[in-house]
């Protein structure tokens, strides 16, 4: 009975400890739910019958052919390929990395709303309202306890199509990391139209 006794009270800082860590999560997810974000409005004259994106963001995807050059760094490029005016219509992200692989990952997109942004190793990506976090060095799936974010992806308001252009990210166990918050700024493809990213 003393020996549960001693095991209980040591194992009190540490629930406190998760305890405080969990209230943080959820207060900064809450934050992050209600927080302003920035939209782009999506042309009428848009749709994947066609493509409107600019030739100016043309790169080849080894073994695959042309896409649409949507975020990248120094090491690391999100790229596009996407069949307008075919059909079925089918869309596809690649991962390039520096490596000797140049394509470490691909993504089949259930639409070509699309957005994306590169930033410190980590590819963030969204076909519409669901998200990836990859490390863009090999295109895994970066590990966590829990995530949150204020990402809605397309939406409609008064009749218009918008397209969300930045979002909150917070997550408990990334990278090793027992708290880690992000605000991400996107570029993004709507319906055969690129969006670029938001300037500030």
């Amino acid at each position: 009975m003393r020996r549960s006794s001693i095991l209980r009270r040591a194992a009190l800082p540490g629930c406190g400890l998760l305890a405080a860590i969990g209230a943080l999560f959820l207060s900064v997810s809450a934050f992050a739910v209600l927080a302003p974000f920035t939209s782009a409005q999506i042309p009428p004259s848009c749709t994947d019958a066609v493509s409107h994106l600019p030739p100016s963001r043309t790169v080849r995807v080894p073994g695959v052919g042309d896409g649409t050059l949507l975020a990248g760094d120094a090491n690391t490029s999100v790229v596009v390929v996407a069949s307008y005016g075919r059909s079925p219509f089918e869309a596809t992200a690649y991962v390039l990395g520096g490596g000797r692989e140049p394509v470490v990952r691909s993504l089949r997109l259930s639409s070509d709303v699309v957005t994306a942004a590169v930033s410190d190793g980590i590819v963030y990506l969204f076909n519409d309202k669901i998200g990836y976090l990859l490390g863009g060095s090999n295109g895994e799936p970066l590990g966590r306890l829990l995530e949150s974010d204020n990402y809605r992806g397309l939406y409609t308001s008064g009749g218009t199509r918008y397209l969300q252009m930045d979002a909150e990210i917070s997550a408990l166990g990334l990278n090793g990391n027992f708290f880690w918050h992000r605000t991400v700024r996107f570029a993004g493809i709507a319906y055969g139209c690129y969006v670029a990213p938001p300037t500030s």
